[in-house]
């Protein structure tokens, strides 16, 4: 079920350049989401940008109540959310999505991505390893200065 909550900012930093992560308390969104989900991030508290931006959940921790968002600074909207400092609010709606359907049981599997979208594969991969999946992961970047390490 998708919340419309009000989540603070614990981290915004950027981890190779143009990159972010985000980590968001949001106790709501954190106990229900799935891998493979994503939220709507509402960038300004103005209407400028007017569209909120999807970003996909790239971790979950529901223990501490938060989840960590990976972006790509691309536009105005991201370009607002990369400043954003520790402690102020973002409104997001989310968890949205099916995400992804995971194995019952024990399985060999392979993932693969490219760019930004590795941002889920993340969570994908933690909770395959949850489930005793045997997981090859095959990533792929444009320039050697994009891998995300």
């Amino acid at each position: 079920m998708p919340y419309a909550i009000t989540a603070t900012i614990r981290e915004n930093r950027e981890v190779i350049p143009g990159f972010f992560e985000m980590d968001l308390e949001c106790r709501e969104i954190a106990e229900a989401a799935l891998p493979g989900q994503f939220v709507q991030v509402r960038c300004s508290s103005g209407l400028d940008p007017l569209l909120r931006k999807p970003i996909s959940i790239s971790l979950v921790m529901p223990e501490q109540g938060r989840i960590r968002l990976l972006y790509q600074v691309r536009g105005r909207g991201t370009s607002l959310m990369s400043r954003k400092p520790v402690g102020e609010a973002v409104s997001l709606v989310g968890p949205l999505g099916s995400g992804f359907t995971l194995p019952e049981g024990p399985e060999t599997l392979l993932l693969m991505g490219g760019g930004i979208g590795v941002a889920p594969l993340l969570e994908l991969a933690r909770s395959l390893h949850d489930r005793n999946c045997i997981t090859d992961v095959v990533l792929g970047f444009n320039r050697e200065e994009d891998v995300l390490k």
